[in-house]
């Protein structure tokens, strides 16, 4: 065969394997924004099945997006199947922020800190492609379908992100969520701000703000107490466990719950309507699995667990389970719909769950 004709089929296969590997992953690529672009060449160690051998994927939808607790290198795994997918070895700072669903989430530029923190964004459709974000105070908040994204550069003002006309818009205000048609709001001590009209006050100052797919709002206060505030006007109040702080909550897709995530332990606060209420779980004893006259007759009974040990936290898109970050392993529980629990062997630093 000529050389030429080698270069050829060797060109067409290479077309085919990519072809192959986006139908694979259902990713179709999607616009970047026209912010700074930084292109990642470096490859990361060859990933490996996630699940521990005895341990069933996870029967949930979605992709784990996670930094690794050793390097903070991000990571993406199938729910489903229990497998990582291969990325580039994009360094972060450990801290992450993803939408509900979409496949592009922002992460902390390695080396950033408390005090001096700055931020990029990935499209994992095309993951050799970062996006320049910014400086920025607090978290980057998303709409669920992960098309806008925005962040507060100080106090007093921020900037929008929309990943379809490309545009990168300041703002004159600190965006705190973004509510029920893709409006952003703003806080003023106890009150809520939607353009300049107030819109909602609190009992309290407010501290951190997060919308529920079903036009819910829960509003984090001052002294570790939550008001949610339900789609129909009703509300309900709760308090956060001891040595939790707004940043480190949580909030389930409907907002009908929260992880707290304390420094050692993540506990989940029912916020007036989850669905994991009064779910109790079985423990087998000698007696249940040997004498088998009735079912579960002599099975101990006991409410699920609410609180777990780790130091991270991500809900499915469906808010049914709840990913938790073990010292040693990632651990899905099964908070709605019959508790169960299945570990990976993996560390993660931060979790974000993509439907």
């Amino acid at each position: 065969m000529k050389v030429r004709d080698v270069a050829i089929v060797a060109a067409v296969l290479l077309v085919g394997g990519f072809a192959v590997a986006d139908a694979l992953w259902n990713r179709e690529p999607e616009a970047r924004p026209s912010t700074t672009e930084r292109l990642v060449t470096s490859t990361a160690p060859k990933p490996l099945p996630l699940s521990a051998e005895t341990a069933a994927p996870v029967p949930a939808p979605g992709w784990l997006v996670f930094t690794d607790a050793r390097d903070c290198r991000l990571r993406e795994a199938s729910v489903g199947r229990g497998l990582e997918r291969a990325l580039p070895l994009i360094g972060t700072s450990c801290a992450l922020w993803g939408p509900t669903t979409g496949y592009r989430v922002a992460f902390g530029s390695p080396g950033s800190t408390d005090s001096a923190a700055a931020f990029e964004l990935v499209d994992l459709g095309r993951p050799d492609r970062l996006m320049e974000g910014g400086a920025l105070v607090g978290p980057v908040v998303w709409t669920a379908d992960g098309a806008r994204a925005a962040w507060c550069e100080t106090a007093t003002n921020g900037y929008e992100l929309d990943l379809a006309d490309q545009g990168v818009k300041p703002l004159d205000f600190c965006p705190r969520t973004f509510v029920e048609g893709g409006r952003l709001v703003s806080t003023r001590d106890r009150a809520l701000v939607l353009g300049a009209r107030v819109v909602a006050t609190a009992s309290g100052h407010i501290e951190q703000v997060a919308s529920g797919r079903d036009g819910s709002l829960a509003l984090v206060l001052e002294g570790g107490r939550i008001e949610r505030r339900g789609p129909n006007g009703g509300s309900f109040r709760a308090r956060l466990p001891v040595n939790t702080t707004g940043p480190s909550l949580v909030f389930a897709p409907d907002t009908c719950a929260v992880a707290a995530v304390g420094p050692l332990t993540v506990s989940v606060v029912d916020l007036g309507c989850f669905r994991g209420r009064g779910q109790v779980t079985t423990v087998s004893t000698d007696n249940c699995i040997n004498r088998r006259e009735e079912a579960n007759s002599e099975c101990a009974r006991y409410p699920a667990p609410r609180t777990f040990v780790g130091r991270a936290a991500a809900w499915s898109p469906d808010g049914n389970w709840l990913a938790v970050a073990e010292p040693r392993a990632i651990a899905f529980h099964r908070v709605a719909g019959g508790y169960r629990v299945i570990r990976w062997r993996a560390q993660a630093a931060s979790l974000v769950w993509l439907g």
